[in-house]
């Protein structure tokens, strides 16, 4: 077996997409080799825009230790002895495998012939990795400092683009477009839309993710146009990119840095009060307590509940014992449908049956006649639990405020780590508590235009209808049927308002 040069080349990520880095590696190692090995075949192992100290894997770095198992490296270069591995512990592995491997000197550029098993190579070694250690303690404090000033941190945020102020400070500047789609969605999602719903809606108008992916060819290579940049494609919208659109801190102007958040110096696109709603909306959790005397906490918002018809989970209840009505299959006349009842196994004694599709039409169709009625819907407007919704409001920005307390003093070592994780428990304890009973709270009416339900109905999912229904719906009760009666009778259903 002929055993050639290995030339390991890397560079960290290249912010600009240049690759200029590796391609002068590449030439200055075959120059190297040509003078040095002459006859020697030469073998290029290269990692571009991958870190050696960020633990990240690398794949070249991985099969050139493979190489050196099987005995097919003679001789090794690098730039530098930090190209190949900055890391104290994992040099000195690799000083292991390569006098293993029968090689003992690195060749390189900036730092000559390496012993691999000096000690001079060990102090290299670890005074690299301090170096490292150093430039993430540099890094951490600058974007900190970043942070304590309201600047944003960088990366593509939906709804802005990069910007700078009047003093020539970074800021976010408000991409009007992308900020119309993002009100459009919080106001979506407080009139009962589910996520799932207005992403289809956005990806039917065009809208696509805010990340651009980089293009790949059929070998897993990343694409280069004619300048070396790498080709990027829109990427597709995601539910969870709807989700973060209208909860991320950054559109209501605030900028967040581990757990501290203070005001940002950009504008806000979503109000606060509009942005908590949403949040709370989104990711409050309840606790609920089955039959069998279990509980379970349960989100306001899911992607399906698992339910096939529209009044069950307790809207629709038996007018004799009040159980709630179970919806199933059954076969009348020459057709199976759906069919509302007390079931035995339920909890329920039988006493009530009502075919579910005129029900739930009826339903459905007093509702919407409802809606068209002025006095219901200004009976709608009135809200008695304003104050109560603004005291949790207050009090969850009063913990905000708090863990922001906590981390400056933990910063500044005016407590030590117990201390802290003990008080941030407990504020996480309250914030659970207050949540669950802001979930509880009947959400504001008055983001939610009511005329337009009736023409969103027919496009609506079932989880949106079924929401709908309980957003005004209290209960619904069925009596018992009249005896003689042929067909459905309105009069044994009985619709009770929310009140609220």
């Amino acid at each position: 077996m002929t055993r050639y040069v290995a030339l390991y080349l890397r560079i960290s990520e290249d912010k600009t997409g240049r690759v200029e880095g590796v391609k002068a590696q590449e030439r200055w190692g075959r120059a190297y080799a040509g003078r040095t090995w002459p006859g020697l075949p030469v073998k290029v192992f290269a990692d571009n825009d991958i870190s050696a100290s960020n633990g990240d894997r690398r794949p070249a770095y991985e099969a050139l230790r493979e190489a050196l198992a099987g005995g097919e490296v003679a001789h090794v270069w690098a730039v530098e002895q930090s190209r190949l591995e900055r890391r104290e512990v994992e040099w000195f592995r690799l000083a292991a495998e390569l006098d293993a491997a029968g090689i003992t000197e690195l060749h390189t550029n900036r730092d000559g012939i390496v012993r691999v098993r000096d000690e001079i190579a060990g102090i290299k070694a670890v005074l690299n990795a301090a170096e490292v250690r150093k430039l993430r303690e540099r890094v951490t404090d600058k974007m900190a400092e970043i942070a304590a000033e309201g600047r944003p941190a960088g990366g593509s945020v939906f709804g802005y683009r990069a910007g700078v102020d009047d003093g020539g400070g970074k800021t976010l500047v408000i991409v009007e477009e992308q900020a119309a789609i993002i009100r459009e969605v919080a106001d979506w999602l407080l009139a009962g839309w589910s996520p799932a719903r207005i992403t289809e809606t956005l990806r039917d108008c065009g809208v696509v993710g805010v990340v651009r992916r980089r293009v790949r060819d059929a070998a897993g290579e990343v694409v280069k146009d004619a300048e070396g940049r790498a080709v990027r494609r829109d990427s597709r919208l995601t539910t969870s990119a709807v989700k973060s659109m209208v909860t991320n801190p950054v559109v209501a102007g605030l900028r967040v840095h581990k757990g501290h958040t203070v005001p940002a110096v950009w504008s806000a696109i979503l109000d606060r009060d509009v942005w908590d709603a949403v949040r709370d909306r989104l990711t409050a959790v309840r606790t609920v307590e089955g039959r069998d005397g279990r509980t379970r906490e349960v989100s306001p918002i899911q992607r399906h509940t698992g339910r096939r018809y529209l009044l069950t989970g307790g809207t629709a209840r038996c007018g004799i014992c009040d159980m709630p009505l179970v919806c199933v299959e059954r076969q009348i006349r020459s057709h199976r449908k759906p069919y509302y009842q007390c079931h035995p196994n339920r909890g329920g004694k039988g006493c009530v049956g009502i075919v579910g599709d005129p029900l739930e039409a009826h339903v459905v169709g007093v509702l919407l006649d409802e809606l068209d009625k002025p006095e219901f819907l200004a009976a709608l407007a009135a809200d008695d639990h304003t104050q109560r919704r603004d005291e949790i409001t207050t009090a969850l920005r009063g913990i905000d405020a708090q863990r922001n307390d906590l981390a400056a003093m933990w910063s500044a070592q005016e407590m030590t780590a117990d201390e802290w994780r003990t008080a941030r428990h407990g504020l996480t304890q309250s914030e659970q508590r207050l949540r669950a009973e802001l979930a509880e709270v009947p959400p504001p009416m008055s983001r939610v235009d009511p005329r337009q339900i009736r023409a969103a109905w027919p496009a609506m999912n079932l989880d949106e209808r079924r929401e709908t229904i309980s957003t005004y719906v209290e209960r619904v009760t069925v009596k018992r049927a009249k005896p003689g009666t042929a067909g459905f009778d309105e009069g044994r259903v009985d619709i009770e308002w929310q009140t609220r």
